[in-house]
């Protein structure tokens, strides 16, 4: 009577078929059976070292029998191989990850207990970039999807889907620019067309600022959590004035058309101030120091009228501080006109 064959366990993962095996000594065979005594040999099971299970969810014993080929005596007992059926872990838990601008995130999954997380580049397929509960990406530049897969740290199981995991990235806001005014009252005002959370180095929120102090003011704004690098201007409050001590002359002129620029009277405009002033001189169609149209190039305290066509005007020029909202308009000329 042959001996009782020895057994070689296996398992899987989840369900499907096994592969068990067991080993007779020479001239003997195996044949497979549900039960330790009795019963049919199973289906695909019989003459056979190795048997492959039906497709089992939980874990399953099976009996080997040992028979011999020449006499066909059996072993007086069966041997219990077991095909083990260790479950997936469930689908872990994800916790996304948000930077601002290029670098690295740090991403993390919750599995079960005595669980690992193994993390993926694609949602099934691939090899692991790395395990544990968290994973600091490589530098990105562009959000990107990660995926997490639970693994029983015992029986080495896998999740049977993988979590998704989203690593955020947010652009940085661009650099507020900001705009100066220095007033003639010893301020300044400052204002930006940034149109995020904005964080002056006043610790003021909004746009327009007004300062009283020279010097050199900051601000930052804040979009999606994300603030940008400081944008800045130059603050120079001014307490001055403008004194014109010339006006230009208030007789009427009439000249030639195309009369050489030599021969025409230039009308002149002088003032005082503590500090650098500019001059922009303007043309008007009435009699009035204001609402007049600009003169391009005409920006010295003197200014010569053009005579290459007919026409009449009123003339003035306003006097400014360089670089400040501060200026004086000069009285209106009498009526310039270049006959035809």
């Amino acid at each position: 009577v042959p001996s009782a064959p020895a057994g070689t366990i296996a398992s899987r993962c989840g369900t499907g078929t096994v592969i068990i095996s067991a080993t007779p000594i020479s001239g003997q065979t195996i044949d497979w059976y549900a039960a330790s005594s009795g019963g049919s040999v199973l289906t695909n099971g019989s003459g056979v070292n190795s048997f492959t299970t039906p497709s089992i969810s939980t874990t399953t014993t099976y009996y080997a029998e040992a028979r011999n080929t020449t006499t066909g005596c059996v072993s007086a007992t069966r041997t219990a191989v077991t095909a083990t059926v260790n479950a997936n872990p469930a689908t872990p838990s994800g916790t996304n990850g948000t930077r601002c601008g290029t670098g690295t995130v740090s991403i993390s999954a919750t599995p079960g207990s005595g669980e690992t997380i193994r993390w993926f580049a694609a949602s099934s397929g691939g090899f692991p970039s790395t395990s544990g509960l968290s994973y600091t990406t490589p530098s990105i530049s562009a959000t990107t999807i990660y995926y997490a897969e639970a693994q029983n740290s015992t029986t080495g199981c896998a999740s049977a889907t993988r979590t998704s995991v989203t690593a955020t990235v947010n652009a940085l806001p661009d650099i507020p620019s900001v705009s100066v005014v220095n007033n003639c009252d010893g301020t300044s005002i400052l204002s930006t067309t940034a149109s995020g959370t904005l964080l002056w180095s006043t610790s003021e929120t909004t746009s327009p600022i007004t300062v009283s102090s020279a010097g050199t003011y900051t601000v930052t704004q804040t979009v999606n959590g994300c603030t940008s690098a400081p944008g800045s201007g130059v603050a120079v409050p001014l307490i001055s004035t403008i004194t014109i001590t010339s006006q230009p002359t208030k007789s009427g002129r009439k000249v030639a058309l195309n009369l050489v620029s030599s021969a025409v009277p230039a009308y002149m405009v002088s003032a005082t101030s503590n500090t650098t002033l500019s001059y922009q001189w303007y043309s008007n169609s009435v009699m009035s120091n204001s609402g007049g149209v600009l003169i391009p190039g005409a920006t010295s305290a003197s200014y010569v009228p053009s005579t290459s066509s007919a026409y009449s005007a009123y003339f003035y020029c306003v006097v400014s501080i360089q670089n400040s909202s501060c200026s004086v308009a000069s009285d209106v000329s009498e009526i310039f006109t270049v006959c035809p």
